[in-house]
């Protein structure tokens, strides 16, 4: 009798380990799904449960939800939702360009920046542009990306972005309010000359010359930081200095976040690199005498 309740756990153990859900590789799914990403696809050598999360373990639950593209991609699904496809798509027009029109399956993407797809964009966008892209075709710009022994050329997106496309009338209206925020003022592209412009966001606070004279020209900007002359105060050890004036004892800062307690009034070529250097040392020799301490 005392042998009953052990035959019973096991069995009861036994039960429990065939019904409990098990993780699954890649190579699992592949057992019952063909469709795995192909070789030399954007999404070739992503896991299977990255875009599947409920799919994870084995027996799926019944209720999983569908993978969808911002799921991992949340910026360029902002991005679309506030160009002309994602605002068609909103108003209820299934048949405009989604993300699996442009990029393909998800298990098939093409990646973005190989020439197949540069190429493929005009006939993607022909499809609805039809008129548009037979001209282009048939400009410089067509001839040049249709050439084979070019890499580069201007396609579609390269004049009218990526995923938040805009109508021709955002641009004109953006011109339109910019030129009459402009106020007058003697332009001097060698001094802060205060020709600002007032009632826009961001407002322009010197050069700012109304659009009126073609040939217009556009390019993207994107800011970057080289140096800044704030941060954090440090003493002599790299330690950072305290509000109260007293230095930390474990905390330490080198570069350009205390880039401040060197330059001064003014910036010197290589100085971040330097100060990244000297100090960068300083700071990890003091680390490591309080850690061995």
């Amino acid at each position: 009798m005392a042998k009953l309740p052990v035959v019973a756990f096991v069995v009861l153990l036994a039960g429990v380990v065939l019904l409990a859900p098990q993780p699954l590789g890649a190579q699992a799914c592949s057992d019952c799904h063909d469709n795995k990403p192909a070789s030399h696809t954007a999404h070739e050598n992503v896991d299977c449960a990255n875009c599947h999360l409920e799919h994870a373990e084995f027996p799926h639950p019944e209720s999983a939800a569908t993978a969808t593209c911002d799921m991992c991609h949340s910026q360029e699904a902002d991005q679309t939702a506030l160009g002309v496809h994602g605002q068609e798509r909103q108003r209820g027009n299934e048949a405009a360009p989604d993300c699996s029109l442009c990029h393909g399956s998800a298990h098939n993407i093409e990646l973005p920046g190989t020439t197949r797809f540069r190429r493929a964009t005009v006939e993607t966008c022909g499809m609805c542009h039809s008129d548009e892209a037979e001209q282009f075709k048939q400009s410089v710009h067509g001839s040049l990306l249709a050439n084979e022994t070019t890499r580069e050329g201007p396609t579609c997106n390269t004049c009218h972005g990526e995923h938040q496309i805009q109508r021709p009338a955002a641009l004109e209206q953006t011109v339109r309010e910019f030129n009459a925020a402009v106020r007058p003022g003697t332009f001097n592209p060698g001094a802060l000359d205060g020709c600002k412009t007032e009632g826009i966001d961001p407002p322009k606070t010197h050069w700012a010359r109304v659009i009126d004279q073609p040939p217009f020209l556009g390019y993207p900007l994107r800011p970057g930081i080289t140096f800044t002359y704030l941060g954090v105060k440090v003493d002599e050890n790299a330690r950072v200095l305290m509000e109260q004036g007293g230095p930390c004892s474990n905390l330490f800062a080198a570069g350009e976040i205390m880039a401040g307690n060197i330059l001064g009034a003014g910036y010197m070529a290589g100085v971040g690199m330097t100060i990244g250097s000297v100090f960068g040392r300083i700071a990890g020799r003091e680390a490591a005498r309080l850690a061995r301490h």
